[in-house]
This record gives structure tokens, C-alpha cells and sequence, in this order.
């Protein structure tokens, strides 16, 4: 009876160890299967970021970047995929040259604004200079067609005749203008023009252009409705 009382109290000490060495075993498999699915999670996650990465870097450089809307947005999608720092060499090929592209685009548009500034700046100090240097010509052009007598209006005229380089100087009428191609009327000279203000006592056209010698005498006026 001793002996069976043993007996059992080893087997029951054999199974207990058993048993923690099952559950431990089990522990340390479900551990393992555990970090390997992470790992396997990870990588997949990895992969689908660098795929997404590449076809975004990829719609970029195909991407119509002749707007500064364009490139800050196509910008903004490159500074995410940097950020992301992805560690694959076609994705860092990829933002290199998508960086080149939204830099040369940006660099274009930048120089064509700064065209176009200039090109206004110039055409506003061209008509400042225009409206300053016609004020003589307009006084003229207005006391003649309202002279009230006509050796009067024949003393304006030569004295507006004294504003150009001789009574030939040439006047252009202007009748039609497509960017810089002109249609012109008949050409007349200045001392025609300004006897034909006498007689129609009044100014139909306005000073479009105004060329200069080297003296500061009109030898060129372009006029238009």
C-alpha cells in the first residue's frame, strides 16, 4: 500500500512537469509564429508602400507641371514620399528625377512672370513717357481746332511746328493692329495734319506713338482712333 502511495505521487509529479513543459514549449512556439506574422505583416506593409511610392513618383513625372498650381501640388505628393524615406533604390532614383522635373518646371514659370513684370513695367513707363510727351502735342492739336480765327490757328500751327524735326515729319493714322503687325491710312506729314485740324476745327485721333531724333524732335508721329 506504501508502495502504491509512492507511486502515484511520482506520477503525479512526472505529469505536472510534463505538463509545464508542454505549456512552455507552447509558449515559446506561439511566440515565434507570433513575431513571424509581424514580420511577414511588415514587409508586405513595406512593399505596398514602395509600389505605391513608385507609381506616385512616376504620374508625377509624367504630370503637366505648366501651372504653379500644378507643381506646388505635385510638390506637396513628393515632399510625402521623401518623408516616408523608403529604402529602395528605384524610389530613390525616381524622386531625384521628379525633383529635377518640379524644379526646371518651377524655374520656367518663374522666368516667364518675371518676363511678363518686366514687359509691363516697360510698356507703363513707355506710356507715362507717351502721355507726358503728348501734352505739348494735344495743347496744339486743341487750340488749333478751336482757334477763333484762322491767321490764329496759323500761328499755332507754327508753333507746334517748332515740336518736330521739319513740316515733313511724317504722321501715320493707324487703322487696324494685330500684336505687332499694322494696317496704316495714307501717310501725311505734320503741317498737312495739323492745317486739316484747322479746317475741321476739331482733333478726331489720339496719340498712339511718338519717335524722336537725337535732338528731341519728333520726326515720327503715329496717331489712331
Amino acid at each position: 500500500m506504501l508502495l502504491n502511495m509512492k507511486t502515484f505521487k511520482l506520477a503525479r509529479k512526472i505529469f505536472t512537469f510534463s505538463l509545464i513543459a508542454l505549456i512552455t514549449l507552447g509558449g515559446v512556439s506561439s511566440c515565434k509564429s507570433s513575431k513571424k506574422a509581424a514580420e511577414e505583416a511588415a514587409k508586405k506593409e513595406m512593399a505596398e508602400k514602395i509600389s505605391t511610392a513608385k507609381s506616385d513618383l512616376n504620374a508625377i513625372l509624367a504630370a503637366d507641371l505648366s501651372t504653379m498650381e500644378a507643381i506646388d501640388e505635385n510638390q506637396a505628393k513628393l515632399d510625402a514620399i521623401k518623408q516616408m524615406n523608403l529604402p529602395d533604390e528605384e524610389v530613390k532614383a525616381l524622386t531625384n528625377q521628379a525633383e529635377e522635373a518640379i524644379a526646371e518646371a518651377r524655374g520656367i514659370l518663374e522666368e516667364q512672370k518675371r518676363k511678363e513684370e518686366e514687359a509691363k513695367r516697360i510698356a507703363a513707363e513707355k506710356q507715362a513717357a507717351l502721355e507726358r510727351e503728348s501734352k505739348d502735342i494735344y495743347y496744339y492739336f486743341d487750340k488749333v481746332a478751336g482757334s477763333a480765327s484762322t491767321g490764329q490757328a496759323n500761328q499755332l500751327i507754327n508753333e507746334a511746328l517748332g515740336l518736330f524735326t521739319s513740316p515733313d515729319a511724317d504722321v501715320l493714322i493707324l487703322i487696324y493692329q494685330d500684336g505687332e503687325d499694322k494696317d496704316y491710312d495714307e501717310p501725311t506729314t505734320i503741317e498737312k495734319y495739323l492745317n486739316y485740324i484747322k479746317d475741321k476745327e476739331k482733333s478726331p485721333y489720339k496719340i498712339n506713338e511718338i519717335e524722336k531724333d537725337d535732338n528731341g524732335k519728333i520726326k515720327l508721329l503715329e496717331l489712331k482712333k
